[in-house]
């Protein structure tokens, strides 16, 4: 019986996707440069595509090189690449059809010479996205400006996408499959402008040189709401809002079902206190409870009242709110996941030594510092928002 290989193999920096790790990036947060093949891994998971996953310098790499039936996606630096592993890859090409996608590599690197293309020193700009490789012709107008290293192509090597004009996305045939070069960082793109990443996946698309399927969420809009159950509300300043009541669910809901639509919502099961009963009280399952820093309650159980916090006045019924999402999901009209056990990255050195507790934050979103009673957190305090692998 055949083997049945995924769709994609992913090849990785040594730096990204670390095995042994369960949560994998922080999506946005991170630098484009530190998550390229995090990027690519979550566009063909919503896509519907299995990937393989490997890394550069990986021991047994040559192996490796054999998966992926549609696509070998290499998310590292181009100009790392060795003559033996472009070797390999030449000889897939001659095989089977396959395309290979990678950054554009320096002139005199071995997958420069495969690719029969080179990245330039000198850069392109433009707004007017265009694919004219395989398939339909496709205009993308992007709203901010889109940066690309200049291209040198071979005469075996031609256009599939143009910035403005200028190649940015070259194409070359090699045996039965083919090798696409990307002018531009692909996250750069993708932070720049959704049309950066509407081109990719145009290009993993269209560029295959086998049949492929995949979810088309073109058109769609997904509905996301996070942090409910967290305390960040209360004890970060510029994060202060109120709860929304058990109506207000009824009336999200109420909209969701005329659009036909559901929404997924970003849970913190984790509720932190402060320990400090002049700036509000505490209720946790309709009882007054002991104010203790640093300790976690059970977000479902909790009540809040704002005495001379940054809401006066207000009360935060996280009990209600759990109750309204809880008939969202008896309705089948939201979903729901976990954001972070507390949705605060615990520093008890910076919490400890800040000069007034309602402003000891840090500036990164959502590391709300929280001082615990003890030099260790709670178990699982440190949870941060994460995509799960």
């Amino acid at each position: 019986m055949a083997e049945v290989r995924d769709p994609m193999l992913l090849v990785a920096s040594d730096t990204e996707l670390p095995p042994a790790e369960r949560v994998w990036g922080t999506g946005g947060w991170l630098p484009p440069a530190a998550r390229e093949a995090l990027d690519w891994l979550t566009l063909a998971r919503l896509c519907g595509w299995a990937v393989t996953v490997t890394w550069r310098n990986a021991p047994r790499l040559d192996g490796d090189l054999a998966a992926g039936s549609r696509w070998v996606v290499l998310a590292c630096d181009p100009d790392s690449l060795e003559e033996e592993v472009v070797r390999r890859l030449a000889a897939r090409l001659e095989a089977e059809p396959v395309l290979v996608v990678a950054r554009a590599a320096s002139p005199d690197r071995p997958l420069a010479r495969l690719a029969g293309a080179a990245r330039r020193l000198d850069r392109v700009a433009g707004r007017s996205l265009g694919w004219h490789g395989p398939g339909a012709k496709r205009d993308w107008s992007c709203r901010k400006p889109l940066d690309a290293a200049a291209l040198d192509l071979s005469a075996s090597a031609t256009a599939w996408a143009t910035l403005d004009g200028a190649p940015v996305i070259a194409a070359r045939p090699v045996g039965l499959g083919a090798v696409a070069s990307l002018g531009f960082h692909p996250s750069e793109a993708r932070d720049q402008d959704g049309a950066g990443t509407a081109l990719l996946k145009h290009l993993l698309i269209w560029g295959a040189g086998a049949p492929v399927a995949w979810h088309e969420l073109e058109g769609s809009l997904v509905l996301r709401m996070d942090d409910p159950g967290g305390a960040q509300n209360i004890h970060l300043r510029g994060w202060t809002y109120p709860k929304l009541t058990e109506r207000e669910w009824g009336a999200l809901g109420a909209d969701l079902r005329r659009r036909n639509g559901r929404l997924s919502v970003c849970y913190v099961s984790g509720w932190v206190d402060d320990g400090d009963a002049a700036r509000g009280t505490l209720e946790v399952g309709g009882r007054p409870v002991a104010r203790v820093p640093g300790r976690v309650h059970p977000s479902p159980l909790v009540k809040y009242h704002d005495r001379a916090g940054f809401a006066p006045g207000a009360v935060h019924d996280y009990e209600a709110e759990y109750r309204g999402i809880q008939a969202l999901r008896a309705q089948g009209l939201a979903d729901v996941e976990l954001h972070g056990y507390t949705h605060m990255y615990a520093d008890p050195e910076v919490w400890a030594t800040a000069p007034e507790l309602p402003t000891r934050s840090s500036p990164a979103c959502p590391r709300t510092s929280v001082r615990w009673p003890s030099a260790s957190p709670p178990s699982g305090a440190t949870s941060m928002c994460s995509p799960r692998r």
